[in-house]
């Protein structure tokens, strides 16, 4: 059998419920019969870029030049998407949940904004006990869902890839040295390196690293090393985000930023703000991304992201023509 995303029934449901989630059910299956997103599907379902596809390949060729200069190793390159919706956040959400589950998935309600989000990536969290954990996440493949076999064959094919294998060890090292500034000498160690995790639209490859924090470092002290996660900025860190700041055309705003708790026995989770749809009003902006490295493929980094966008734009195509899980 091939790729299923199933939607979790609920308790006493309605009849009237029960139709809509079986409706919006049918409708999560025939979208994953869908090839890989393009820009005209993109704009069909009324969400413009920014920035063009032309003018995304360009970026990345401007990115790898830098990277070719000596100046970076590897650069986290966004692109951002807008449109209209008129219906409530937070029935926004519950599709959003629906159609593409998420581990850190979150819901914020402002005067002015709404912040929509189905991450699936940890940036850190910092136990009681005083040991600290990051998991950081590089490589990407949209999921096959001809048959099982296949979609095993995309799972192997990223594992193996050398490429995504050289970001996420990229990344994995500025963490390391992150950690390194604030935790015991000897404890900062990698129990995880390149797994896959598979989500509804996607496979990752996720590494795990942990350190135990320093007595005399706190908190901030530790976020003060760490943020914003290196996933999200490329390595080394200063230098890539100086380089992403006169390359992207806007600011990301709370994008590539975190969210989550801080409790008062000084532990806290954070997770990196992706696969999250900001609403302002009637409207609505998100961004996706991938990591540019040396040999980077400009179309293939800008399919990338489109993958990346499959589950905000699905969420966002259903809610729009009025689903509810």
């Amino acid at each position: 059998r091939g790729l299923q995303v199933r939607l979790a029934a609920r308790p006493s449901e309605e009849p009237v419920e029960a139709r809509r989630r079986a409706l919006l059910q049918r409708r999560v299956e025939r979208q994953q019969t869908q090839p890989h997103l393009s820009e005209q599907d993109v704009l069909e379902r009324r969400i413009q870029p920014v920035v063009s596809r032309e003018q995304y390949l360009r970026m990345v060729e401007a990115a790898k030049s830098h990277i070719f200069a000596g100046d970076t190793f590897e650069i986290c390159l966004t692109q951002k998407f807008d449109s209209q919706f008129t219906g409530r956040g937070v029935d926004l959400y519950e599709v959003l949940r629906a159609v593409n589950a998420a581990p850190f998935a979150s819901y914020l309600r402002f005067p002015s904004v709404e912040v929509i989000s189905s991450s699936i990536e940890r940036f850190m969290r910092l136990d009681r006990s005083g040991w600290v954990e990051t998991r950081p996440i590089k490589g990407t493949r949209r999921r096959s869902i001809s048959s099982s076999d296949a979609d095993a064959l995309v799972r192997a094919e990223l594992e193996s890839c050398e490429k995504d294998r050289a970001e996420n060890i990229m990344i994995v090292d500025l963490a390391r040295n992150d950690l390194g500034r604030v935790c015991e000498f000897g404890t900062v160690r990698v129990p995880e390196l390149r797994i896959i995790e598979s989500y509804a639209f996607v496979h990752q490859m996720v590494s795990t690293v942990r350190g135990r924090l320093r007595g005399d470092c706190d908190t901030i002290d530790l976020l003060r090393a760490s943020f914003p996660g290196g996933s999200m900025t490329g390595a080394p860190k200063v230098e890539s985000m100086k380089i992403i700041d006169a390359l992207e055309p806007v600011k990301r705003g709370i994008f590539a930023g975190s969210i989550g708790y801080f409790d008062f026995d000084g532990s806290f989770d954070l997770n990196i703000v992706i696969r999250t749809l900001i609403k302002k009003g009637n409207a609505i902006d998100f961004h996706v991304g991938g990591a540019i490295v040396a040999d980077s493929d400009p179309a293939d980094e800008y399919q990338e992201t489109l993958d990346k966008a499959f589950g905000l734009v699905t969420a966002l195509d259903f809610a729009k023509r009025g689903a509810k899980p």
